[in-house]
């Protein structure tokens, strides 16, 4: 249902407080344009503004034709139809009583004046008594479903449109305008009043805001007249001084808008803080910026981990040094007295990565006097964001003693240590980036050890073999001794060796008969000592027992009692050696003889055949 009560078709609104918020930005806003604009050479814009506070009417508005100039309230009467806030048409009617209805119009209108000249929605509403009425959908939107400007009269079911306003409920209507434009209450204030202690208690405080505004003076010293009948010009006059009273306070400050222009970027030697900058809010909200919140996150982390924001005061922050070679992102938000703005658009930026630790690390003893140490190590698989540029060796009592090294080579010696004394040792990569972690290890400064000592050869208990035995090195060189290499040779041939944990050796498959030189090395962590004293001997050049087996024949035929056994001449180096030939027999699953006198075993001299009688058994095997 449309109103009676509209404006005077386009009406010339003095901005109201939000209003002129957003012309103040505007006229910046231009008046950026026309710097920017002048620098490049482009045509001029001139902005502009219209203030209130005071301003309405204009000057030269039109009136109503049956105001008369000059009256009491003939200008609060213009200004009310220049904001289009009363009726539209040439009359006024300044000395009649203003209705209910025609109030909730005043209220409306005036709400969207003061509303950058949007209109309150037409709510649902309890009043039963308003269907048909000119001004009924702006009664709607007073009403306690919407701008909450009017409870109704009654029960609070009917509105009593026809019913004259009157000076205690104007106060309520009045008030209640303020706080639906301001969003808070009218401030409070004493009254010298002394006709108002029966109202109600709103009534009285809304009579106290209106006289603490300056919106009313009362109609005498000490007198409101609170149940007195507000006429139409009255009613002009109160509305117009809310009105100014509204328009001219500070716009309230509203949250900034978001910062822009965030960037991020590595910083520090190395490269593990990060430059965070941003620009102000082009919007500061109608109040000066007073800080900027900082979050960050890394990875897929979100934005609430604990410590992860800050607050500063210009535009731009430094991080604390932060993990290496991990992506951090950024979000900023401004702050004014109004609240914080919303988060601006994130930036990211990842911090530079120092080297991989050294791997492979040794500490090895080395030099003749068993006081140092060759440490030694690899490069690592990760030099990080920048090539490695030196190494850092730190050893002794808490890595007291420290020594840079080149990138190239991956060694070096330390010196001055005791012998016999373990030593931890680490080493660390260094590039522009930073520092690696560390890798530690322990060496102990050692010389190699002496000669073992009392080396003695004896023909070996086996065929073709040497026992060789000594004794440990005497002097101490700082690191034990962990094994022995023995090392033999006959003629010219090269030497051959083997390496044991024990005192003792026992060489075997030498060649019987032959000279061969032997000597023994002691082995420590610093390497193999000293040759001990070099013996000669003699392998034992007797062919053992069991040095040529041979089956009979199979089967044995009935009545054979003998067979025949024949093999070859052993092809050794000193045939002459050979005396004699021992054969042995045996049966089936039977032992070979034991030694001593036995029929199974026989002696013959250099031949190589032997007849063997007296077998036992018939279609056996013997051997």
């Amino acid at each position: 249902m449309s109103s009676a009560v509209t404006g005077k078709g386009v009406p010339v609104k003095v901005p109201s407080r939000s209003g002129r918020l957003s012309v103040v930005r505007l006229v910046r806003m231009a008046v950026a344009f026309v710097v920017v604009a002048g620098s490049l050479g482009l045509a001029t814009v001139t902005a502009t503004a219209q203030s209130g506070g005071g301003s309405c009417p204009s000057e030269g508005a039109d009136n109503y034709s049956d105001v008369m100039p000059g009256g009491t309230h003939s200008d609060d009467i213009a200004c009310l139809r220049e904001l289009g806030i009363s009726e539209d048409g040439d009359e006024y009617r300044p000395d009649h009583d203003m209705t209910r209805s025609e109030m909730a119009a005043f209220m409306a209108n005036a709400y969207m004046v003061l509303n950058d000249g949007i209109d309150a929605p037409v709510e649902d509403h309890p009043f039963t008594d308003i269907e048909g009425d000119p001004n009924e959908d702006h009664i709607a939107r007073i009403s306690p479903n919407g701008l909450m400007i009017t409870t109704g009269t009654g029960d609070g079911t009917t509105y009593s449109p026809a019913d004259p306003v009157i000076r205690g409920h104007m106060a309520l209507f009045l008030t209640r305008l303020y706080r639906a434009v301001t969003g808070s209450v009218a401030p409070a204030g004493d009254t010298p009043f002394t006709d108002i202690a029966d109202r109600s208690d709103g009534e009285q405080a809304a009579i106290g805001s209106l006289f603490e505004m300056g919106v009313t003076t009362g109609t005498s010293d000490t007198t409101y007249s609170p149940t007195a009948n507000v006429t139409r010009e009255q009613m002009a006059s109160f509305v117009a001084r809310m009105y100014r009273a509204i328009d001219a306070m500070e716009p309230p400050a509203e949250a900034p808008g978001a910062p822009t222009g965030v960037m991020a970027m590595t910083t520090g030697d190395t490269g593990v803080m990060i430059d965070v900058s941003w620009d102000a809010p082009e919007d500061d909200g109608g109040s000066e910026i007073t800080g900027y919140s900082v979050q960050w996150k890394s990875g897929d982390e979100d934005f609430t981990s604990e410590g992860r924001q800050t607050s500063v005061m210009e535009p731009s922050w430094t991080t604390p040094s932060l993990a290496q070679g991990t992506e951090y992102t950024f979000r900023v938000a401004a702050t004014n007295a109004a609240g914080m703005s919303e988060w601006s658009e994130e930036a990211s930026a990842t911090t530079s990565a120092a080297p991989g630790a050294p791997t492979g690390v040794a500490a090895m003893p080395t030099g003749d006097a068993g006081t140092q140490l060759e440490v030694s190590w690899t490069a690592p698989a990760d030099a990080g964001s920048s090539d490695i540029t030196s190494y850092v060796v730190q050893w002794g009592a808490n890595f007291s003693d420290q020594r840079t090294t080149a990138a190239t080579p991956t060694k070096t010696t330390i010196t001055g240590l005791t012998k016999g004394t373990a030593v931890s040792v680490r080493v660390a990569a260094v590039s522009d980036h930073g520092q690696s972690d560390w890798a530690t290890v322990s060496g102990t400064p050692a010389t190699v050890p002496g000669a073992p000592r009392d080396i003695t050869v004896n023909s070996g208990a086996a065929r073709n073999s040497l026992a060789v035995s000594w004794k440990p090195p005497a002097e101490d060189t700082g690191s034990a001794v962990t094994g022995y290499v023995v090392i033999w040779a006959i003629g010219n041939e090269t030497p051959k060796r083997a390496e044991t944990s024990d005192t003792d050796y026992v060489i075997t498959g030498l060649e019987p008969g032959g000279d061969y030189r032997v000597s023994v090395r002691a082995v420590n962590a610093a390497g193999e000592g000293q040759l001990g004293n070099q013996a000669t001997s003699t392998p034992t050049s007797t062919v053992a027992s069991g040095a040529v087996r041979i089956a009979l024949p199979d089967p044995v035929d009935v009545g054979r009692r003998f067979t025949s056994v024949t093999w070859p001449t052993p092809t050794l180096r000193s045939k002459q050696n050979i005396s004699s030939y021992t054969i042995e027999r045996k049966c089936g699953a039977q032992d070979w003889p034991a030694s001593g006198t036995n029929p199974r075993r026989v002696t013959q001299s250099h031949v190589t055949t032997r007849v063997i009688q007296e077998l036992t058994g018939v279609g056996g095997t013997g051997s």
